[in-house]
Parts: C-alpha cells; sequence; structure tokens
C-alpha cells in the first residue's frame, strides 16, 4: 500500500513518462499473492488493456489512477518504471508493457489493488469506486 504524498507523485510521473503510449502486452497475477486484488478476472487484464493507449494520472487517496482509452486502472501499490530492454521483475502482480518496448510493473508487498475496470463502471471494492467519482 503506498501513502497519498506517494500516490501524487506516482502519478506526476505516469503522466510525464508513460501518458500516450500504446499497451501492446499486459499480464496480471503473475506471481500470486494472497492479499492482492483484482477487478474480475485477472486473466482478462490483457485482453481489456492491449492496443488501448495511456491517459494522465492522478493521486486519489492510497491509488494512483490512470485511464487507457475507456477503461480506468487504480492501483495502491508502487509502480516501477522499465527502460526498453531493460530485464523485467520475475515476481509482479501487474506488469504492463508498450509498444516502444518500455514498462512499467507493479507488485504487492503487503497488500495491493490492481483495478482495471471500465470508466464509470464498478471495480467491486466501494473505496475505488467512490474514488473515482
Amino acid at each position: 500500500m503506498i501513502e497519498l504524498p506517494e500516490a501524487i507523485v506516482i502519478a506526476r510521473q505516469i503522466t510525464e513518462t508513460v501518458s500516450g503510449k500504446r499497451i501492446a502486452r499486459a499480464v496480471a497475477n503473475a506471481s500470486p499473492h494472497k492479499f492482492a486484488f483484482y477487478s474480475g478476472d485477472p486473466a482478462e487484464y490483457g485482453d481489456r488493456l492491449s492496443g488501448k493507449t495511456v491517459g494522465g494520472a492522478q493521486g486519489v487517496g492510497p491509488h494512483i489512477q490512470f485511464t487507457a482509452d475507456d477503461m480506468m486502472l487504480s492501483i495502491s501499490a508502487p509502480i516501477r518504471y522499465h527502460e526498453r530492454d531493460a530485464k523485467r521483475p520475475g515476481k509482479h502482480q501487474l506488469l504492463i508493457e508498450f509498444d516502444d518496448g518500455t514498462a512499467i510493473s507493479a507488485g504487492a508487498q503487503m497488500w495491493g489493488g490492481f483495478f482495471c475496470f471500465p470508466i464509470g463502471g464498478q471495480s467491486g471494492y466501494p473505496d475505488v469506486d467512490n474514488a473515482h467519482k
């Protein structure tokens, strides 16, 4: 889990670094974690996100929220940026690779939310749903 100041800083970095990039591939729950939470089936994240373009991000409470066209992502764990051809982490709960070869990843430490749902839809978690209204 991250705190609001971290969420604000990471959201600004997401906006500056990956906003406008097209998602080539997404993998969720590659390393199952007892306290990692998802919206629906994490196996569907690749289909939900592939081909979409990342929009701007914002820090909302303990979440970093950003759009990918018609989808909203809300992540409550540290997000790491990976340069083109840099080694990706072996363990992660969410990995998003872009068509320019760069990527971001996130992993639960004690716990974390890795939500991906249609904009205006319901994530299934009240604190996330209330935060993006």
